[in-house]
């Protein structure tokens, strides 16, 4: 994505750019010291955890992954802490938000179908998951549009999301009591437009009016498993046998919507990628 399409989403969460890049950088690292590809182009993890194709999957210890990832993620925080922006849920992301607040901001501009997005703190790598408060960021889908949440209670239901430790579930609002960010889906084209000399690719964004049939998709999975340990590198093509939270909202969006929210390439989004695709944008901060 480029720069300026960035630069929206970045004012609002300074230094987040640099931290994805370096996530992606040493997660890429970590994968070739494992001896797994990270493109997933030569090969392709099944639901049943085996690898078909050029590369031998081998033995992967999700644990010590978990446990590198950390250190290098800790020590890149180390140098990188005090240049960030703790006005958001970036910088200091494991406040409260009153309910009040967040039933405010969802009522007014939550629709069926859009995201809520939670980033990760930042000293927290957001492939660390351990999903307390969702300190390394979470994506869930809004299954009720905000209008009808007038009279909601902090136990109302009003998301669908992939947990680590219930599998796809319906979320309620207390769950989502953090910094966060209601987020709705672009449809992106690029039409050849001349002009003369100036002739060239043109970009039209348009936003989706009605994302309700993301939802319609997601109630489909209710129920379904979170990815297993041989199937985690792998977490877009277990999908829809098993979900992570970023390949629900990744999955869903794309059957629905026919919109890729995620790289093309990473078989396993965070809500930061997610966060910093080109269609996706911000309707509301809740913070």
């Amino acid at each position: 994505m480029e720069a300026a399409q960035l630069s929206e989403k970045i004012v609002d969460e300074p230094g987040l750019q640099s931290y994805v890049q370096e996530e992606n950088r040493i997660i890429e690292e970590l994968l070739t010291e494992s001896g797994v590809p990270s493109d997933g182009a030569d090969s392709v993890i099944n639901v049943s955890g085996t690898r078909s194709g050029k590369s031998n999957y081998g033995a992967f210890d999700r644990s010590k992954f978990f446990k590198l990832l950390g250190k290098r993620m800790s020590e890149f925080n180390a140098h990188q802490e005090a240049s960030y922006d703790t006005r958001s849920g970036y910088g200091e992301g494991n406040h409260t938000v009153p309910f009040s607040t967040v039933k405010s901001g969802i009522t007014a501009f939550a629709r069926k179908g859009d995201l809520i997005l939670r980033l990760p703190v930042y000293n927290q790598p957001s492939y660390l998951i351990s999903y307390s408060n969702w300190n390394v960021g979470h994506v869930s889908i809004v299954s009720t549009a905000g209008s009808s949440l007038q009279s909601a209670y902090s136990n109302t239901k009003f998301a669908i999301g992939a947990n680590i430790n219930r599998g796809v579930v319906e979320e309620i609002i207390d769950e989502w009591c953090r910094p966060s960010y209601l987020m709705g889906i672009s449809i992106i084209k690029y039409v050849w437009k001349w002009r003369g000399l100036r002739s060239g690719l043109c970009r039209i964004v348009t936003q989706v009016a009605d994302p309700s049939a993301v939802a319609n998709e997601a109630y489909r999975y209710l129920g379904k498993s979170y990815c297993s340990a041989s199937e985690f590198l792998g977490a877009k093509w277990a999908a829809p046998h098993s979900f992570i939270c970023t390949t629900l909202a990744w999955y869903c969006v794309k059957n629905a919507l026919g919109v890729n929210i995620t790289d093309w390439w990473t078989v396993i989004p965070t809500p930061s990628n997610i966060y910093l695709n080109e269609n996706t944008y911000v309707r509301k901060r809740i913070y």
